[in-house]
């Protein structure tokens, strides 16, 4: 499964390229993004690895007429380079503004949005039901296909299970940001500010985080969780031991988690730039950087793009970093796609820019940003954005 999602959230508006997006509250993003209330900026969720979620904090209210007003001036600035083709409320879509999209290995395409879920398959598109048969009326913050028939469904209001036609609810009245594998036969979830594990019957809080203010899950490939803690570095979880988790960066504000193709773990973090460690040791690098490091993907040649909070995207080839679209400030969402390319959308100038190995052209033209994209397996690209639905690039 391609899974891509954004994170966690509060009430109110978020600041995209200087105007405030109206909007719900929402989960604390996946790659451990969030923003102070009042800051100009907007977070990003999941590694790229393991799938990508964007949240966004947010910060101030618009009228509905000003909303209208951004609205109407985004469809008279659509376009770009590539033939993107939109789903909205008007074909189907429960909600504009999306939280999640996650792909099927079958093709399936799960779309989570402020006011419940949508399901496309075959070319068409369902909004799935609540567990009372109603529409689902909640924000959907994360998909987790377990088998062909079992999906989990992290919500405003709990975790729903869909196996076989039948829903259950678990973690009633929680906000359930993120839903992970967690060792053989088992999950686990972030719960608010708490981290939950499903044994197969029940779900239970994990003892060690209790107290704690968690952010974020970010899963390795070694089966180990990096779960990060509000101020208070990483915790590295091993499923297959009892022992306390261990301890990274203590004291250090952490906001994104990624594993690179050679096992290294990436911390981008508050104000002091990245940090990565090899096995043993941590190096910092990006010392210069006091802006806060959004989100971290590496691309399939081994470059690692790091986002930040105001001065644009920096690459590192394994050499050397480069700054690269310092003038778009505050870079809200990175993703890469399987060839090659990066995608990333701003709060300056929303849309989607894409950089293919020479350099950067504006593939999808509009003033609200895009919050996460998922590459599903024959290529199509999927962008969810902020109040303008989904957009659809078919693959070559």
């Amino acid at each position: 499964m391609i899974r891509r999602t954004n994170s966690s959230s509060l009430p109110g508006a978020v600041v995209c390229g200087r105007v405030p997006w109206l909007a719900a509250g929402r989960p604390q993003p996946r790659d451990g993004s969030w923003m102070r209330s009042g800051e100009d900026v907007v977070a990003p969720l999941r590694s790229a690895s393991h799938g990508t979620a964007w949240r966004c904090r947010w910060t101030a209210t618009l009228s509905l007429a000003a909303a209208g007003a951004v609205l109407l001036a985004a469809v008279a600035r659509a376009g770009g380079a590539d033939a993107w083709q939109s789903i909205t409320r008007a074909n189907g879509l429960p909600g504009d503004d999306v939280q999640a999209i996650e792909i099927d290995p079958d093709g399936v395409v799960w779309i989570g949005t402020l006011n419940g879920l949508a399901r496309q398959a075959g070319g068409k598109l369902t909004v799935l039901p609540g567990p009372d048969g109603k529409p689902m009326p909640h924000p959907v913050w994360d998909v987790l296909r377990v088998d062909k028939d079992t999906h989990w469904i992290g919500t405003s209001k709990g975790a729903i299970r869909l196996s076989a036609g039948r829903q259950e609810t678990f973690l009633q009245g929680k906000e359930v940001a993120q839903i992970l594998p967690f060792g053989k036969d088992r999950l686990i979830a972030k719960a608010g500010q708490a981290v939950m594990v499903f044994d197969g019957k029940e779900w239970k809080e994990h003892e060690f985080f209790k107290g704690k203010r968690v952010e974020i899950l970010t899963p390795a490939s070694d089966g180990t969780v990096w779960v990060t803690v509000e101020a208070d570095g990483v915790f590295c979880l091993d499923p297959a031991k009892s022992d306390p988790p261990v301890q990274h960066l203590r004291g250090t504000g952490v906001k994104t988690v990624l594993e690179d193709a050679q096992k290294r773990i990436w911390a981008g973090t508050w104000y002091k730039g990245v940090m990565v460690h090899d096995g043993k040791t941590w190096a910092r690098h990006l010392a210069e950087e006091k802006s806060y490091v959004l989100s971290m993907r590496q691309d399939a040649k081994g470059n690692v793009w790091v986002a930040t909070s105001a001065h644009g995207l920096y690459r590192h080839d394994g050499a050397q970093w480069v700054n690269d679209l310092r003038e778009e400030g505050s870079i809200n969402m990175l993703e890469v796609t399987r060839d090659g390319r990066v995608w990333i959308s701003s709060q300056s100038n929303g849309g989607l820019r894409c950089w293919d190995g020479q350099g950067w052209r504006v593939s999808l033209d509009s003033p609200l940003p895009i919050r996460c994209l998922a590459e599903a397996a024959d290529g199509t690209i999927w962008a969810g954005g902020v109040l303008d639905g989904v957009h659809v690039l078919k693959g070559k």
